[in-house]
């Protein structure tokens, strides 16, 4: 496995960890995730979901079956991404990604994000939605 991708696994959300660094630290962990048999990028991933977001899609089982289902299943182990400029307004921010696989198929999610209020996270920009736009 990748040391810089075990590595990836121990960042936690932070307040010095921007809107855009945030989207890229979960696709590399969706990207990767098939090098180990225990779903470590799905954790990743939902490791930056925000609380709110958690309350939705959560626990981490539940979690891993919904990235697993055809929605979102383009998001695992795809081999490029290109990234849109993010757009910040206050404690919100949208950034959409061209997710593009092997095969030549190419998906477009828009992640929208939130600077977080409450602690333990606060000041955090975390995923409130991952929504996929074409």
């Amino acid at each position: 496995m990748d040391y810089h991708y075990q590595q990836l696994a121990a960042i936690q959300p932070s307040p010095d960890i921007t809107p855009d660094q945030v989207v890229k630290i979960q696709l590399e962990g969706l990207q990767n995730n098939d090098l180990t048999d225990d779903n470590l990028g799905i954790r990743i991933c939902f490791n930056f979901a925000s609380p709110g977001n958690k309350i939705i899609t959560g626990p981490i089982e539940k979690f891993i079956q919904l990235i697993k289902t055809p929605a979102y299943r383009t998001l695992i182990g795809f081999e490029r991404a290109e990234f849109s400029m993010v757009s910040v307004k206050g404690r919100t921010a949208q950034q959409a990604v061209r997710i593009i696989h092997t095969n030549g198929e190419s998906a477009i999610f828009a992640f929208v994000l939130s600077k977080q209020d409450e602690e333990p996270y606060r000041d955090c920009w975390m995923t409130d939605a991952v929504i996929q736009q074409g």
